[in-house]
């Protein structure tokens, strides 16, 4: 029987990137004042949902003549995003028994005033969080590192 995998190890089974994204910051030509950061389908998940991108300049890709993925940062004022449409991404998941899984992880370190030397100590978290059909499911860790006296 295998051990269960441990917190900050990588994941124990295959997995897609659902998303890739795009950044561009300005260029030597000036043609982009300010960063351009979108997300894009993977190509897993342009195959299995039949994504085709819209055209224009936004990032919105349709399947079936219907809106299913989109960042709305090409239109709107705020961070980049992705949307996906819930019933034909369940719909997939179900086809091919997958399940969606978001891996967190973080550190947050304390040290001395004006960036001195001084440490404090760190906590690194971790969390996974999945579907498992009806609900979502999580497990999280947490690391504590003491300063040595």
């Amino acid at each position: 029987m295998a051990a269960d995998p441990q917190p900050f190890d990588p994941l124990p089974v295959p997995y897609w990137v659902p998303t890739v994204e795009y950044v561009c910051e300005s260029g030597r030509d000036q043609s982009v004042e300010a960063r351009i950061d979108l997300r894009l389908p993977g190509s897993e998940l342009r195959k299995h949902l039949g994504l085709v991108w819209s055209g224009g300049r936004g990032v919105t890709f349709r399947s079936d003549g219907s809106v299913v993925f989109m960042d709305p940062a090409t239109d709107e004022d705020g961070p980049s995003a992705t949307l996906v449409a819930h019933q034909p991404m369940v719909r997939m998941l179900d086809a091919l028994e997958l399940s969606l899984v978001w891996w967190v992880v973080g550190e947050k370190g304390l040290y001395g005033r004006g960036f001195r030397h001084e440490f404090h100590g760190r906590q690194s978290l971790a969390g996974i969080y999945y579907t498992d059909g009806s609900s979502l499911q999580s497990q999280e860790w947490r690391r504590e590192q003491r300063p040595r006296d």
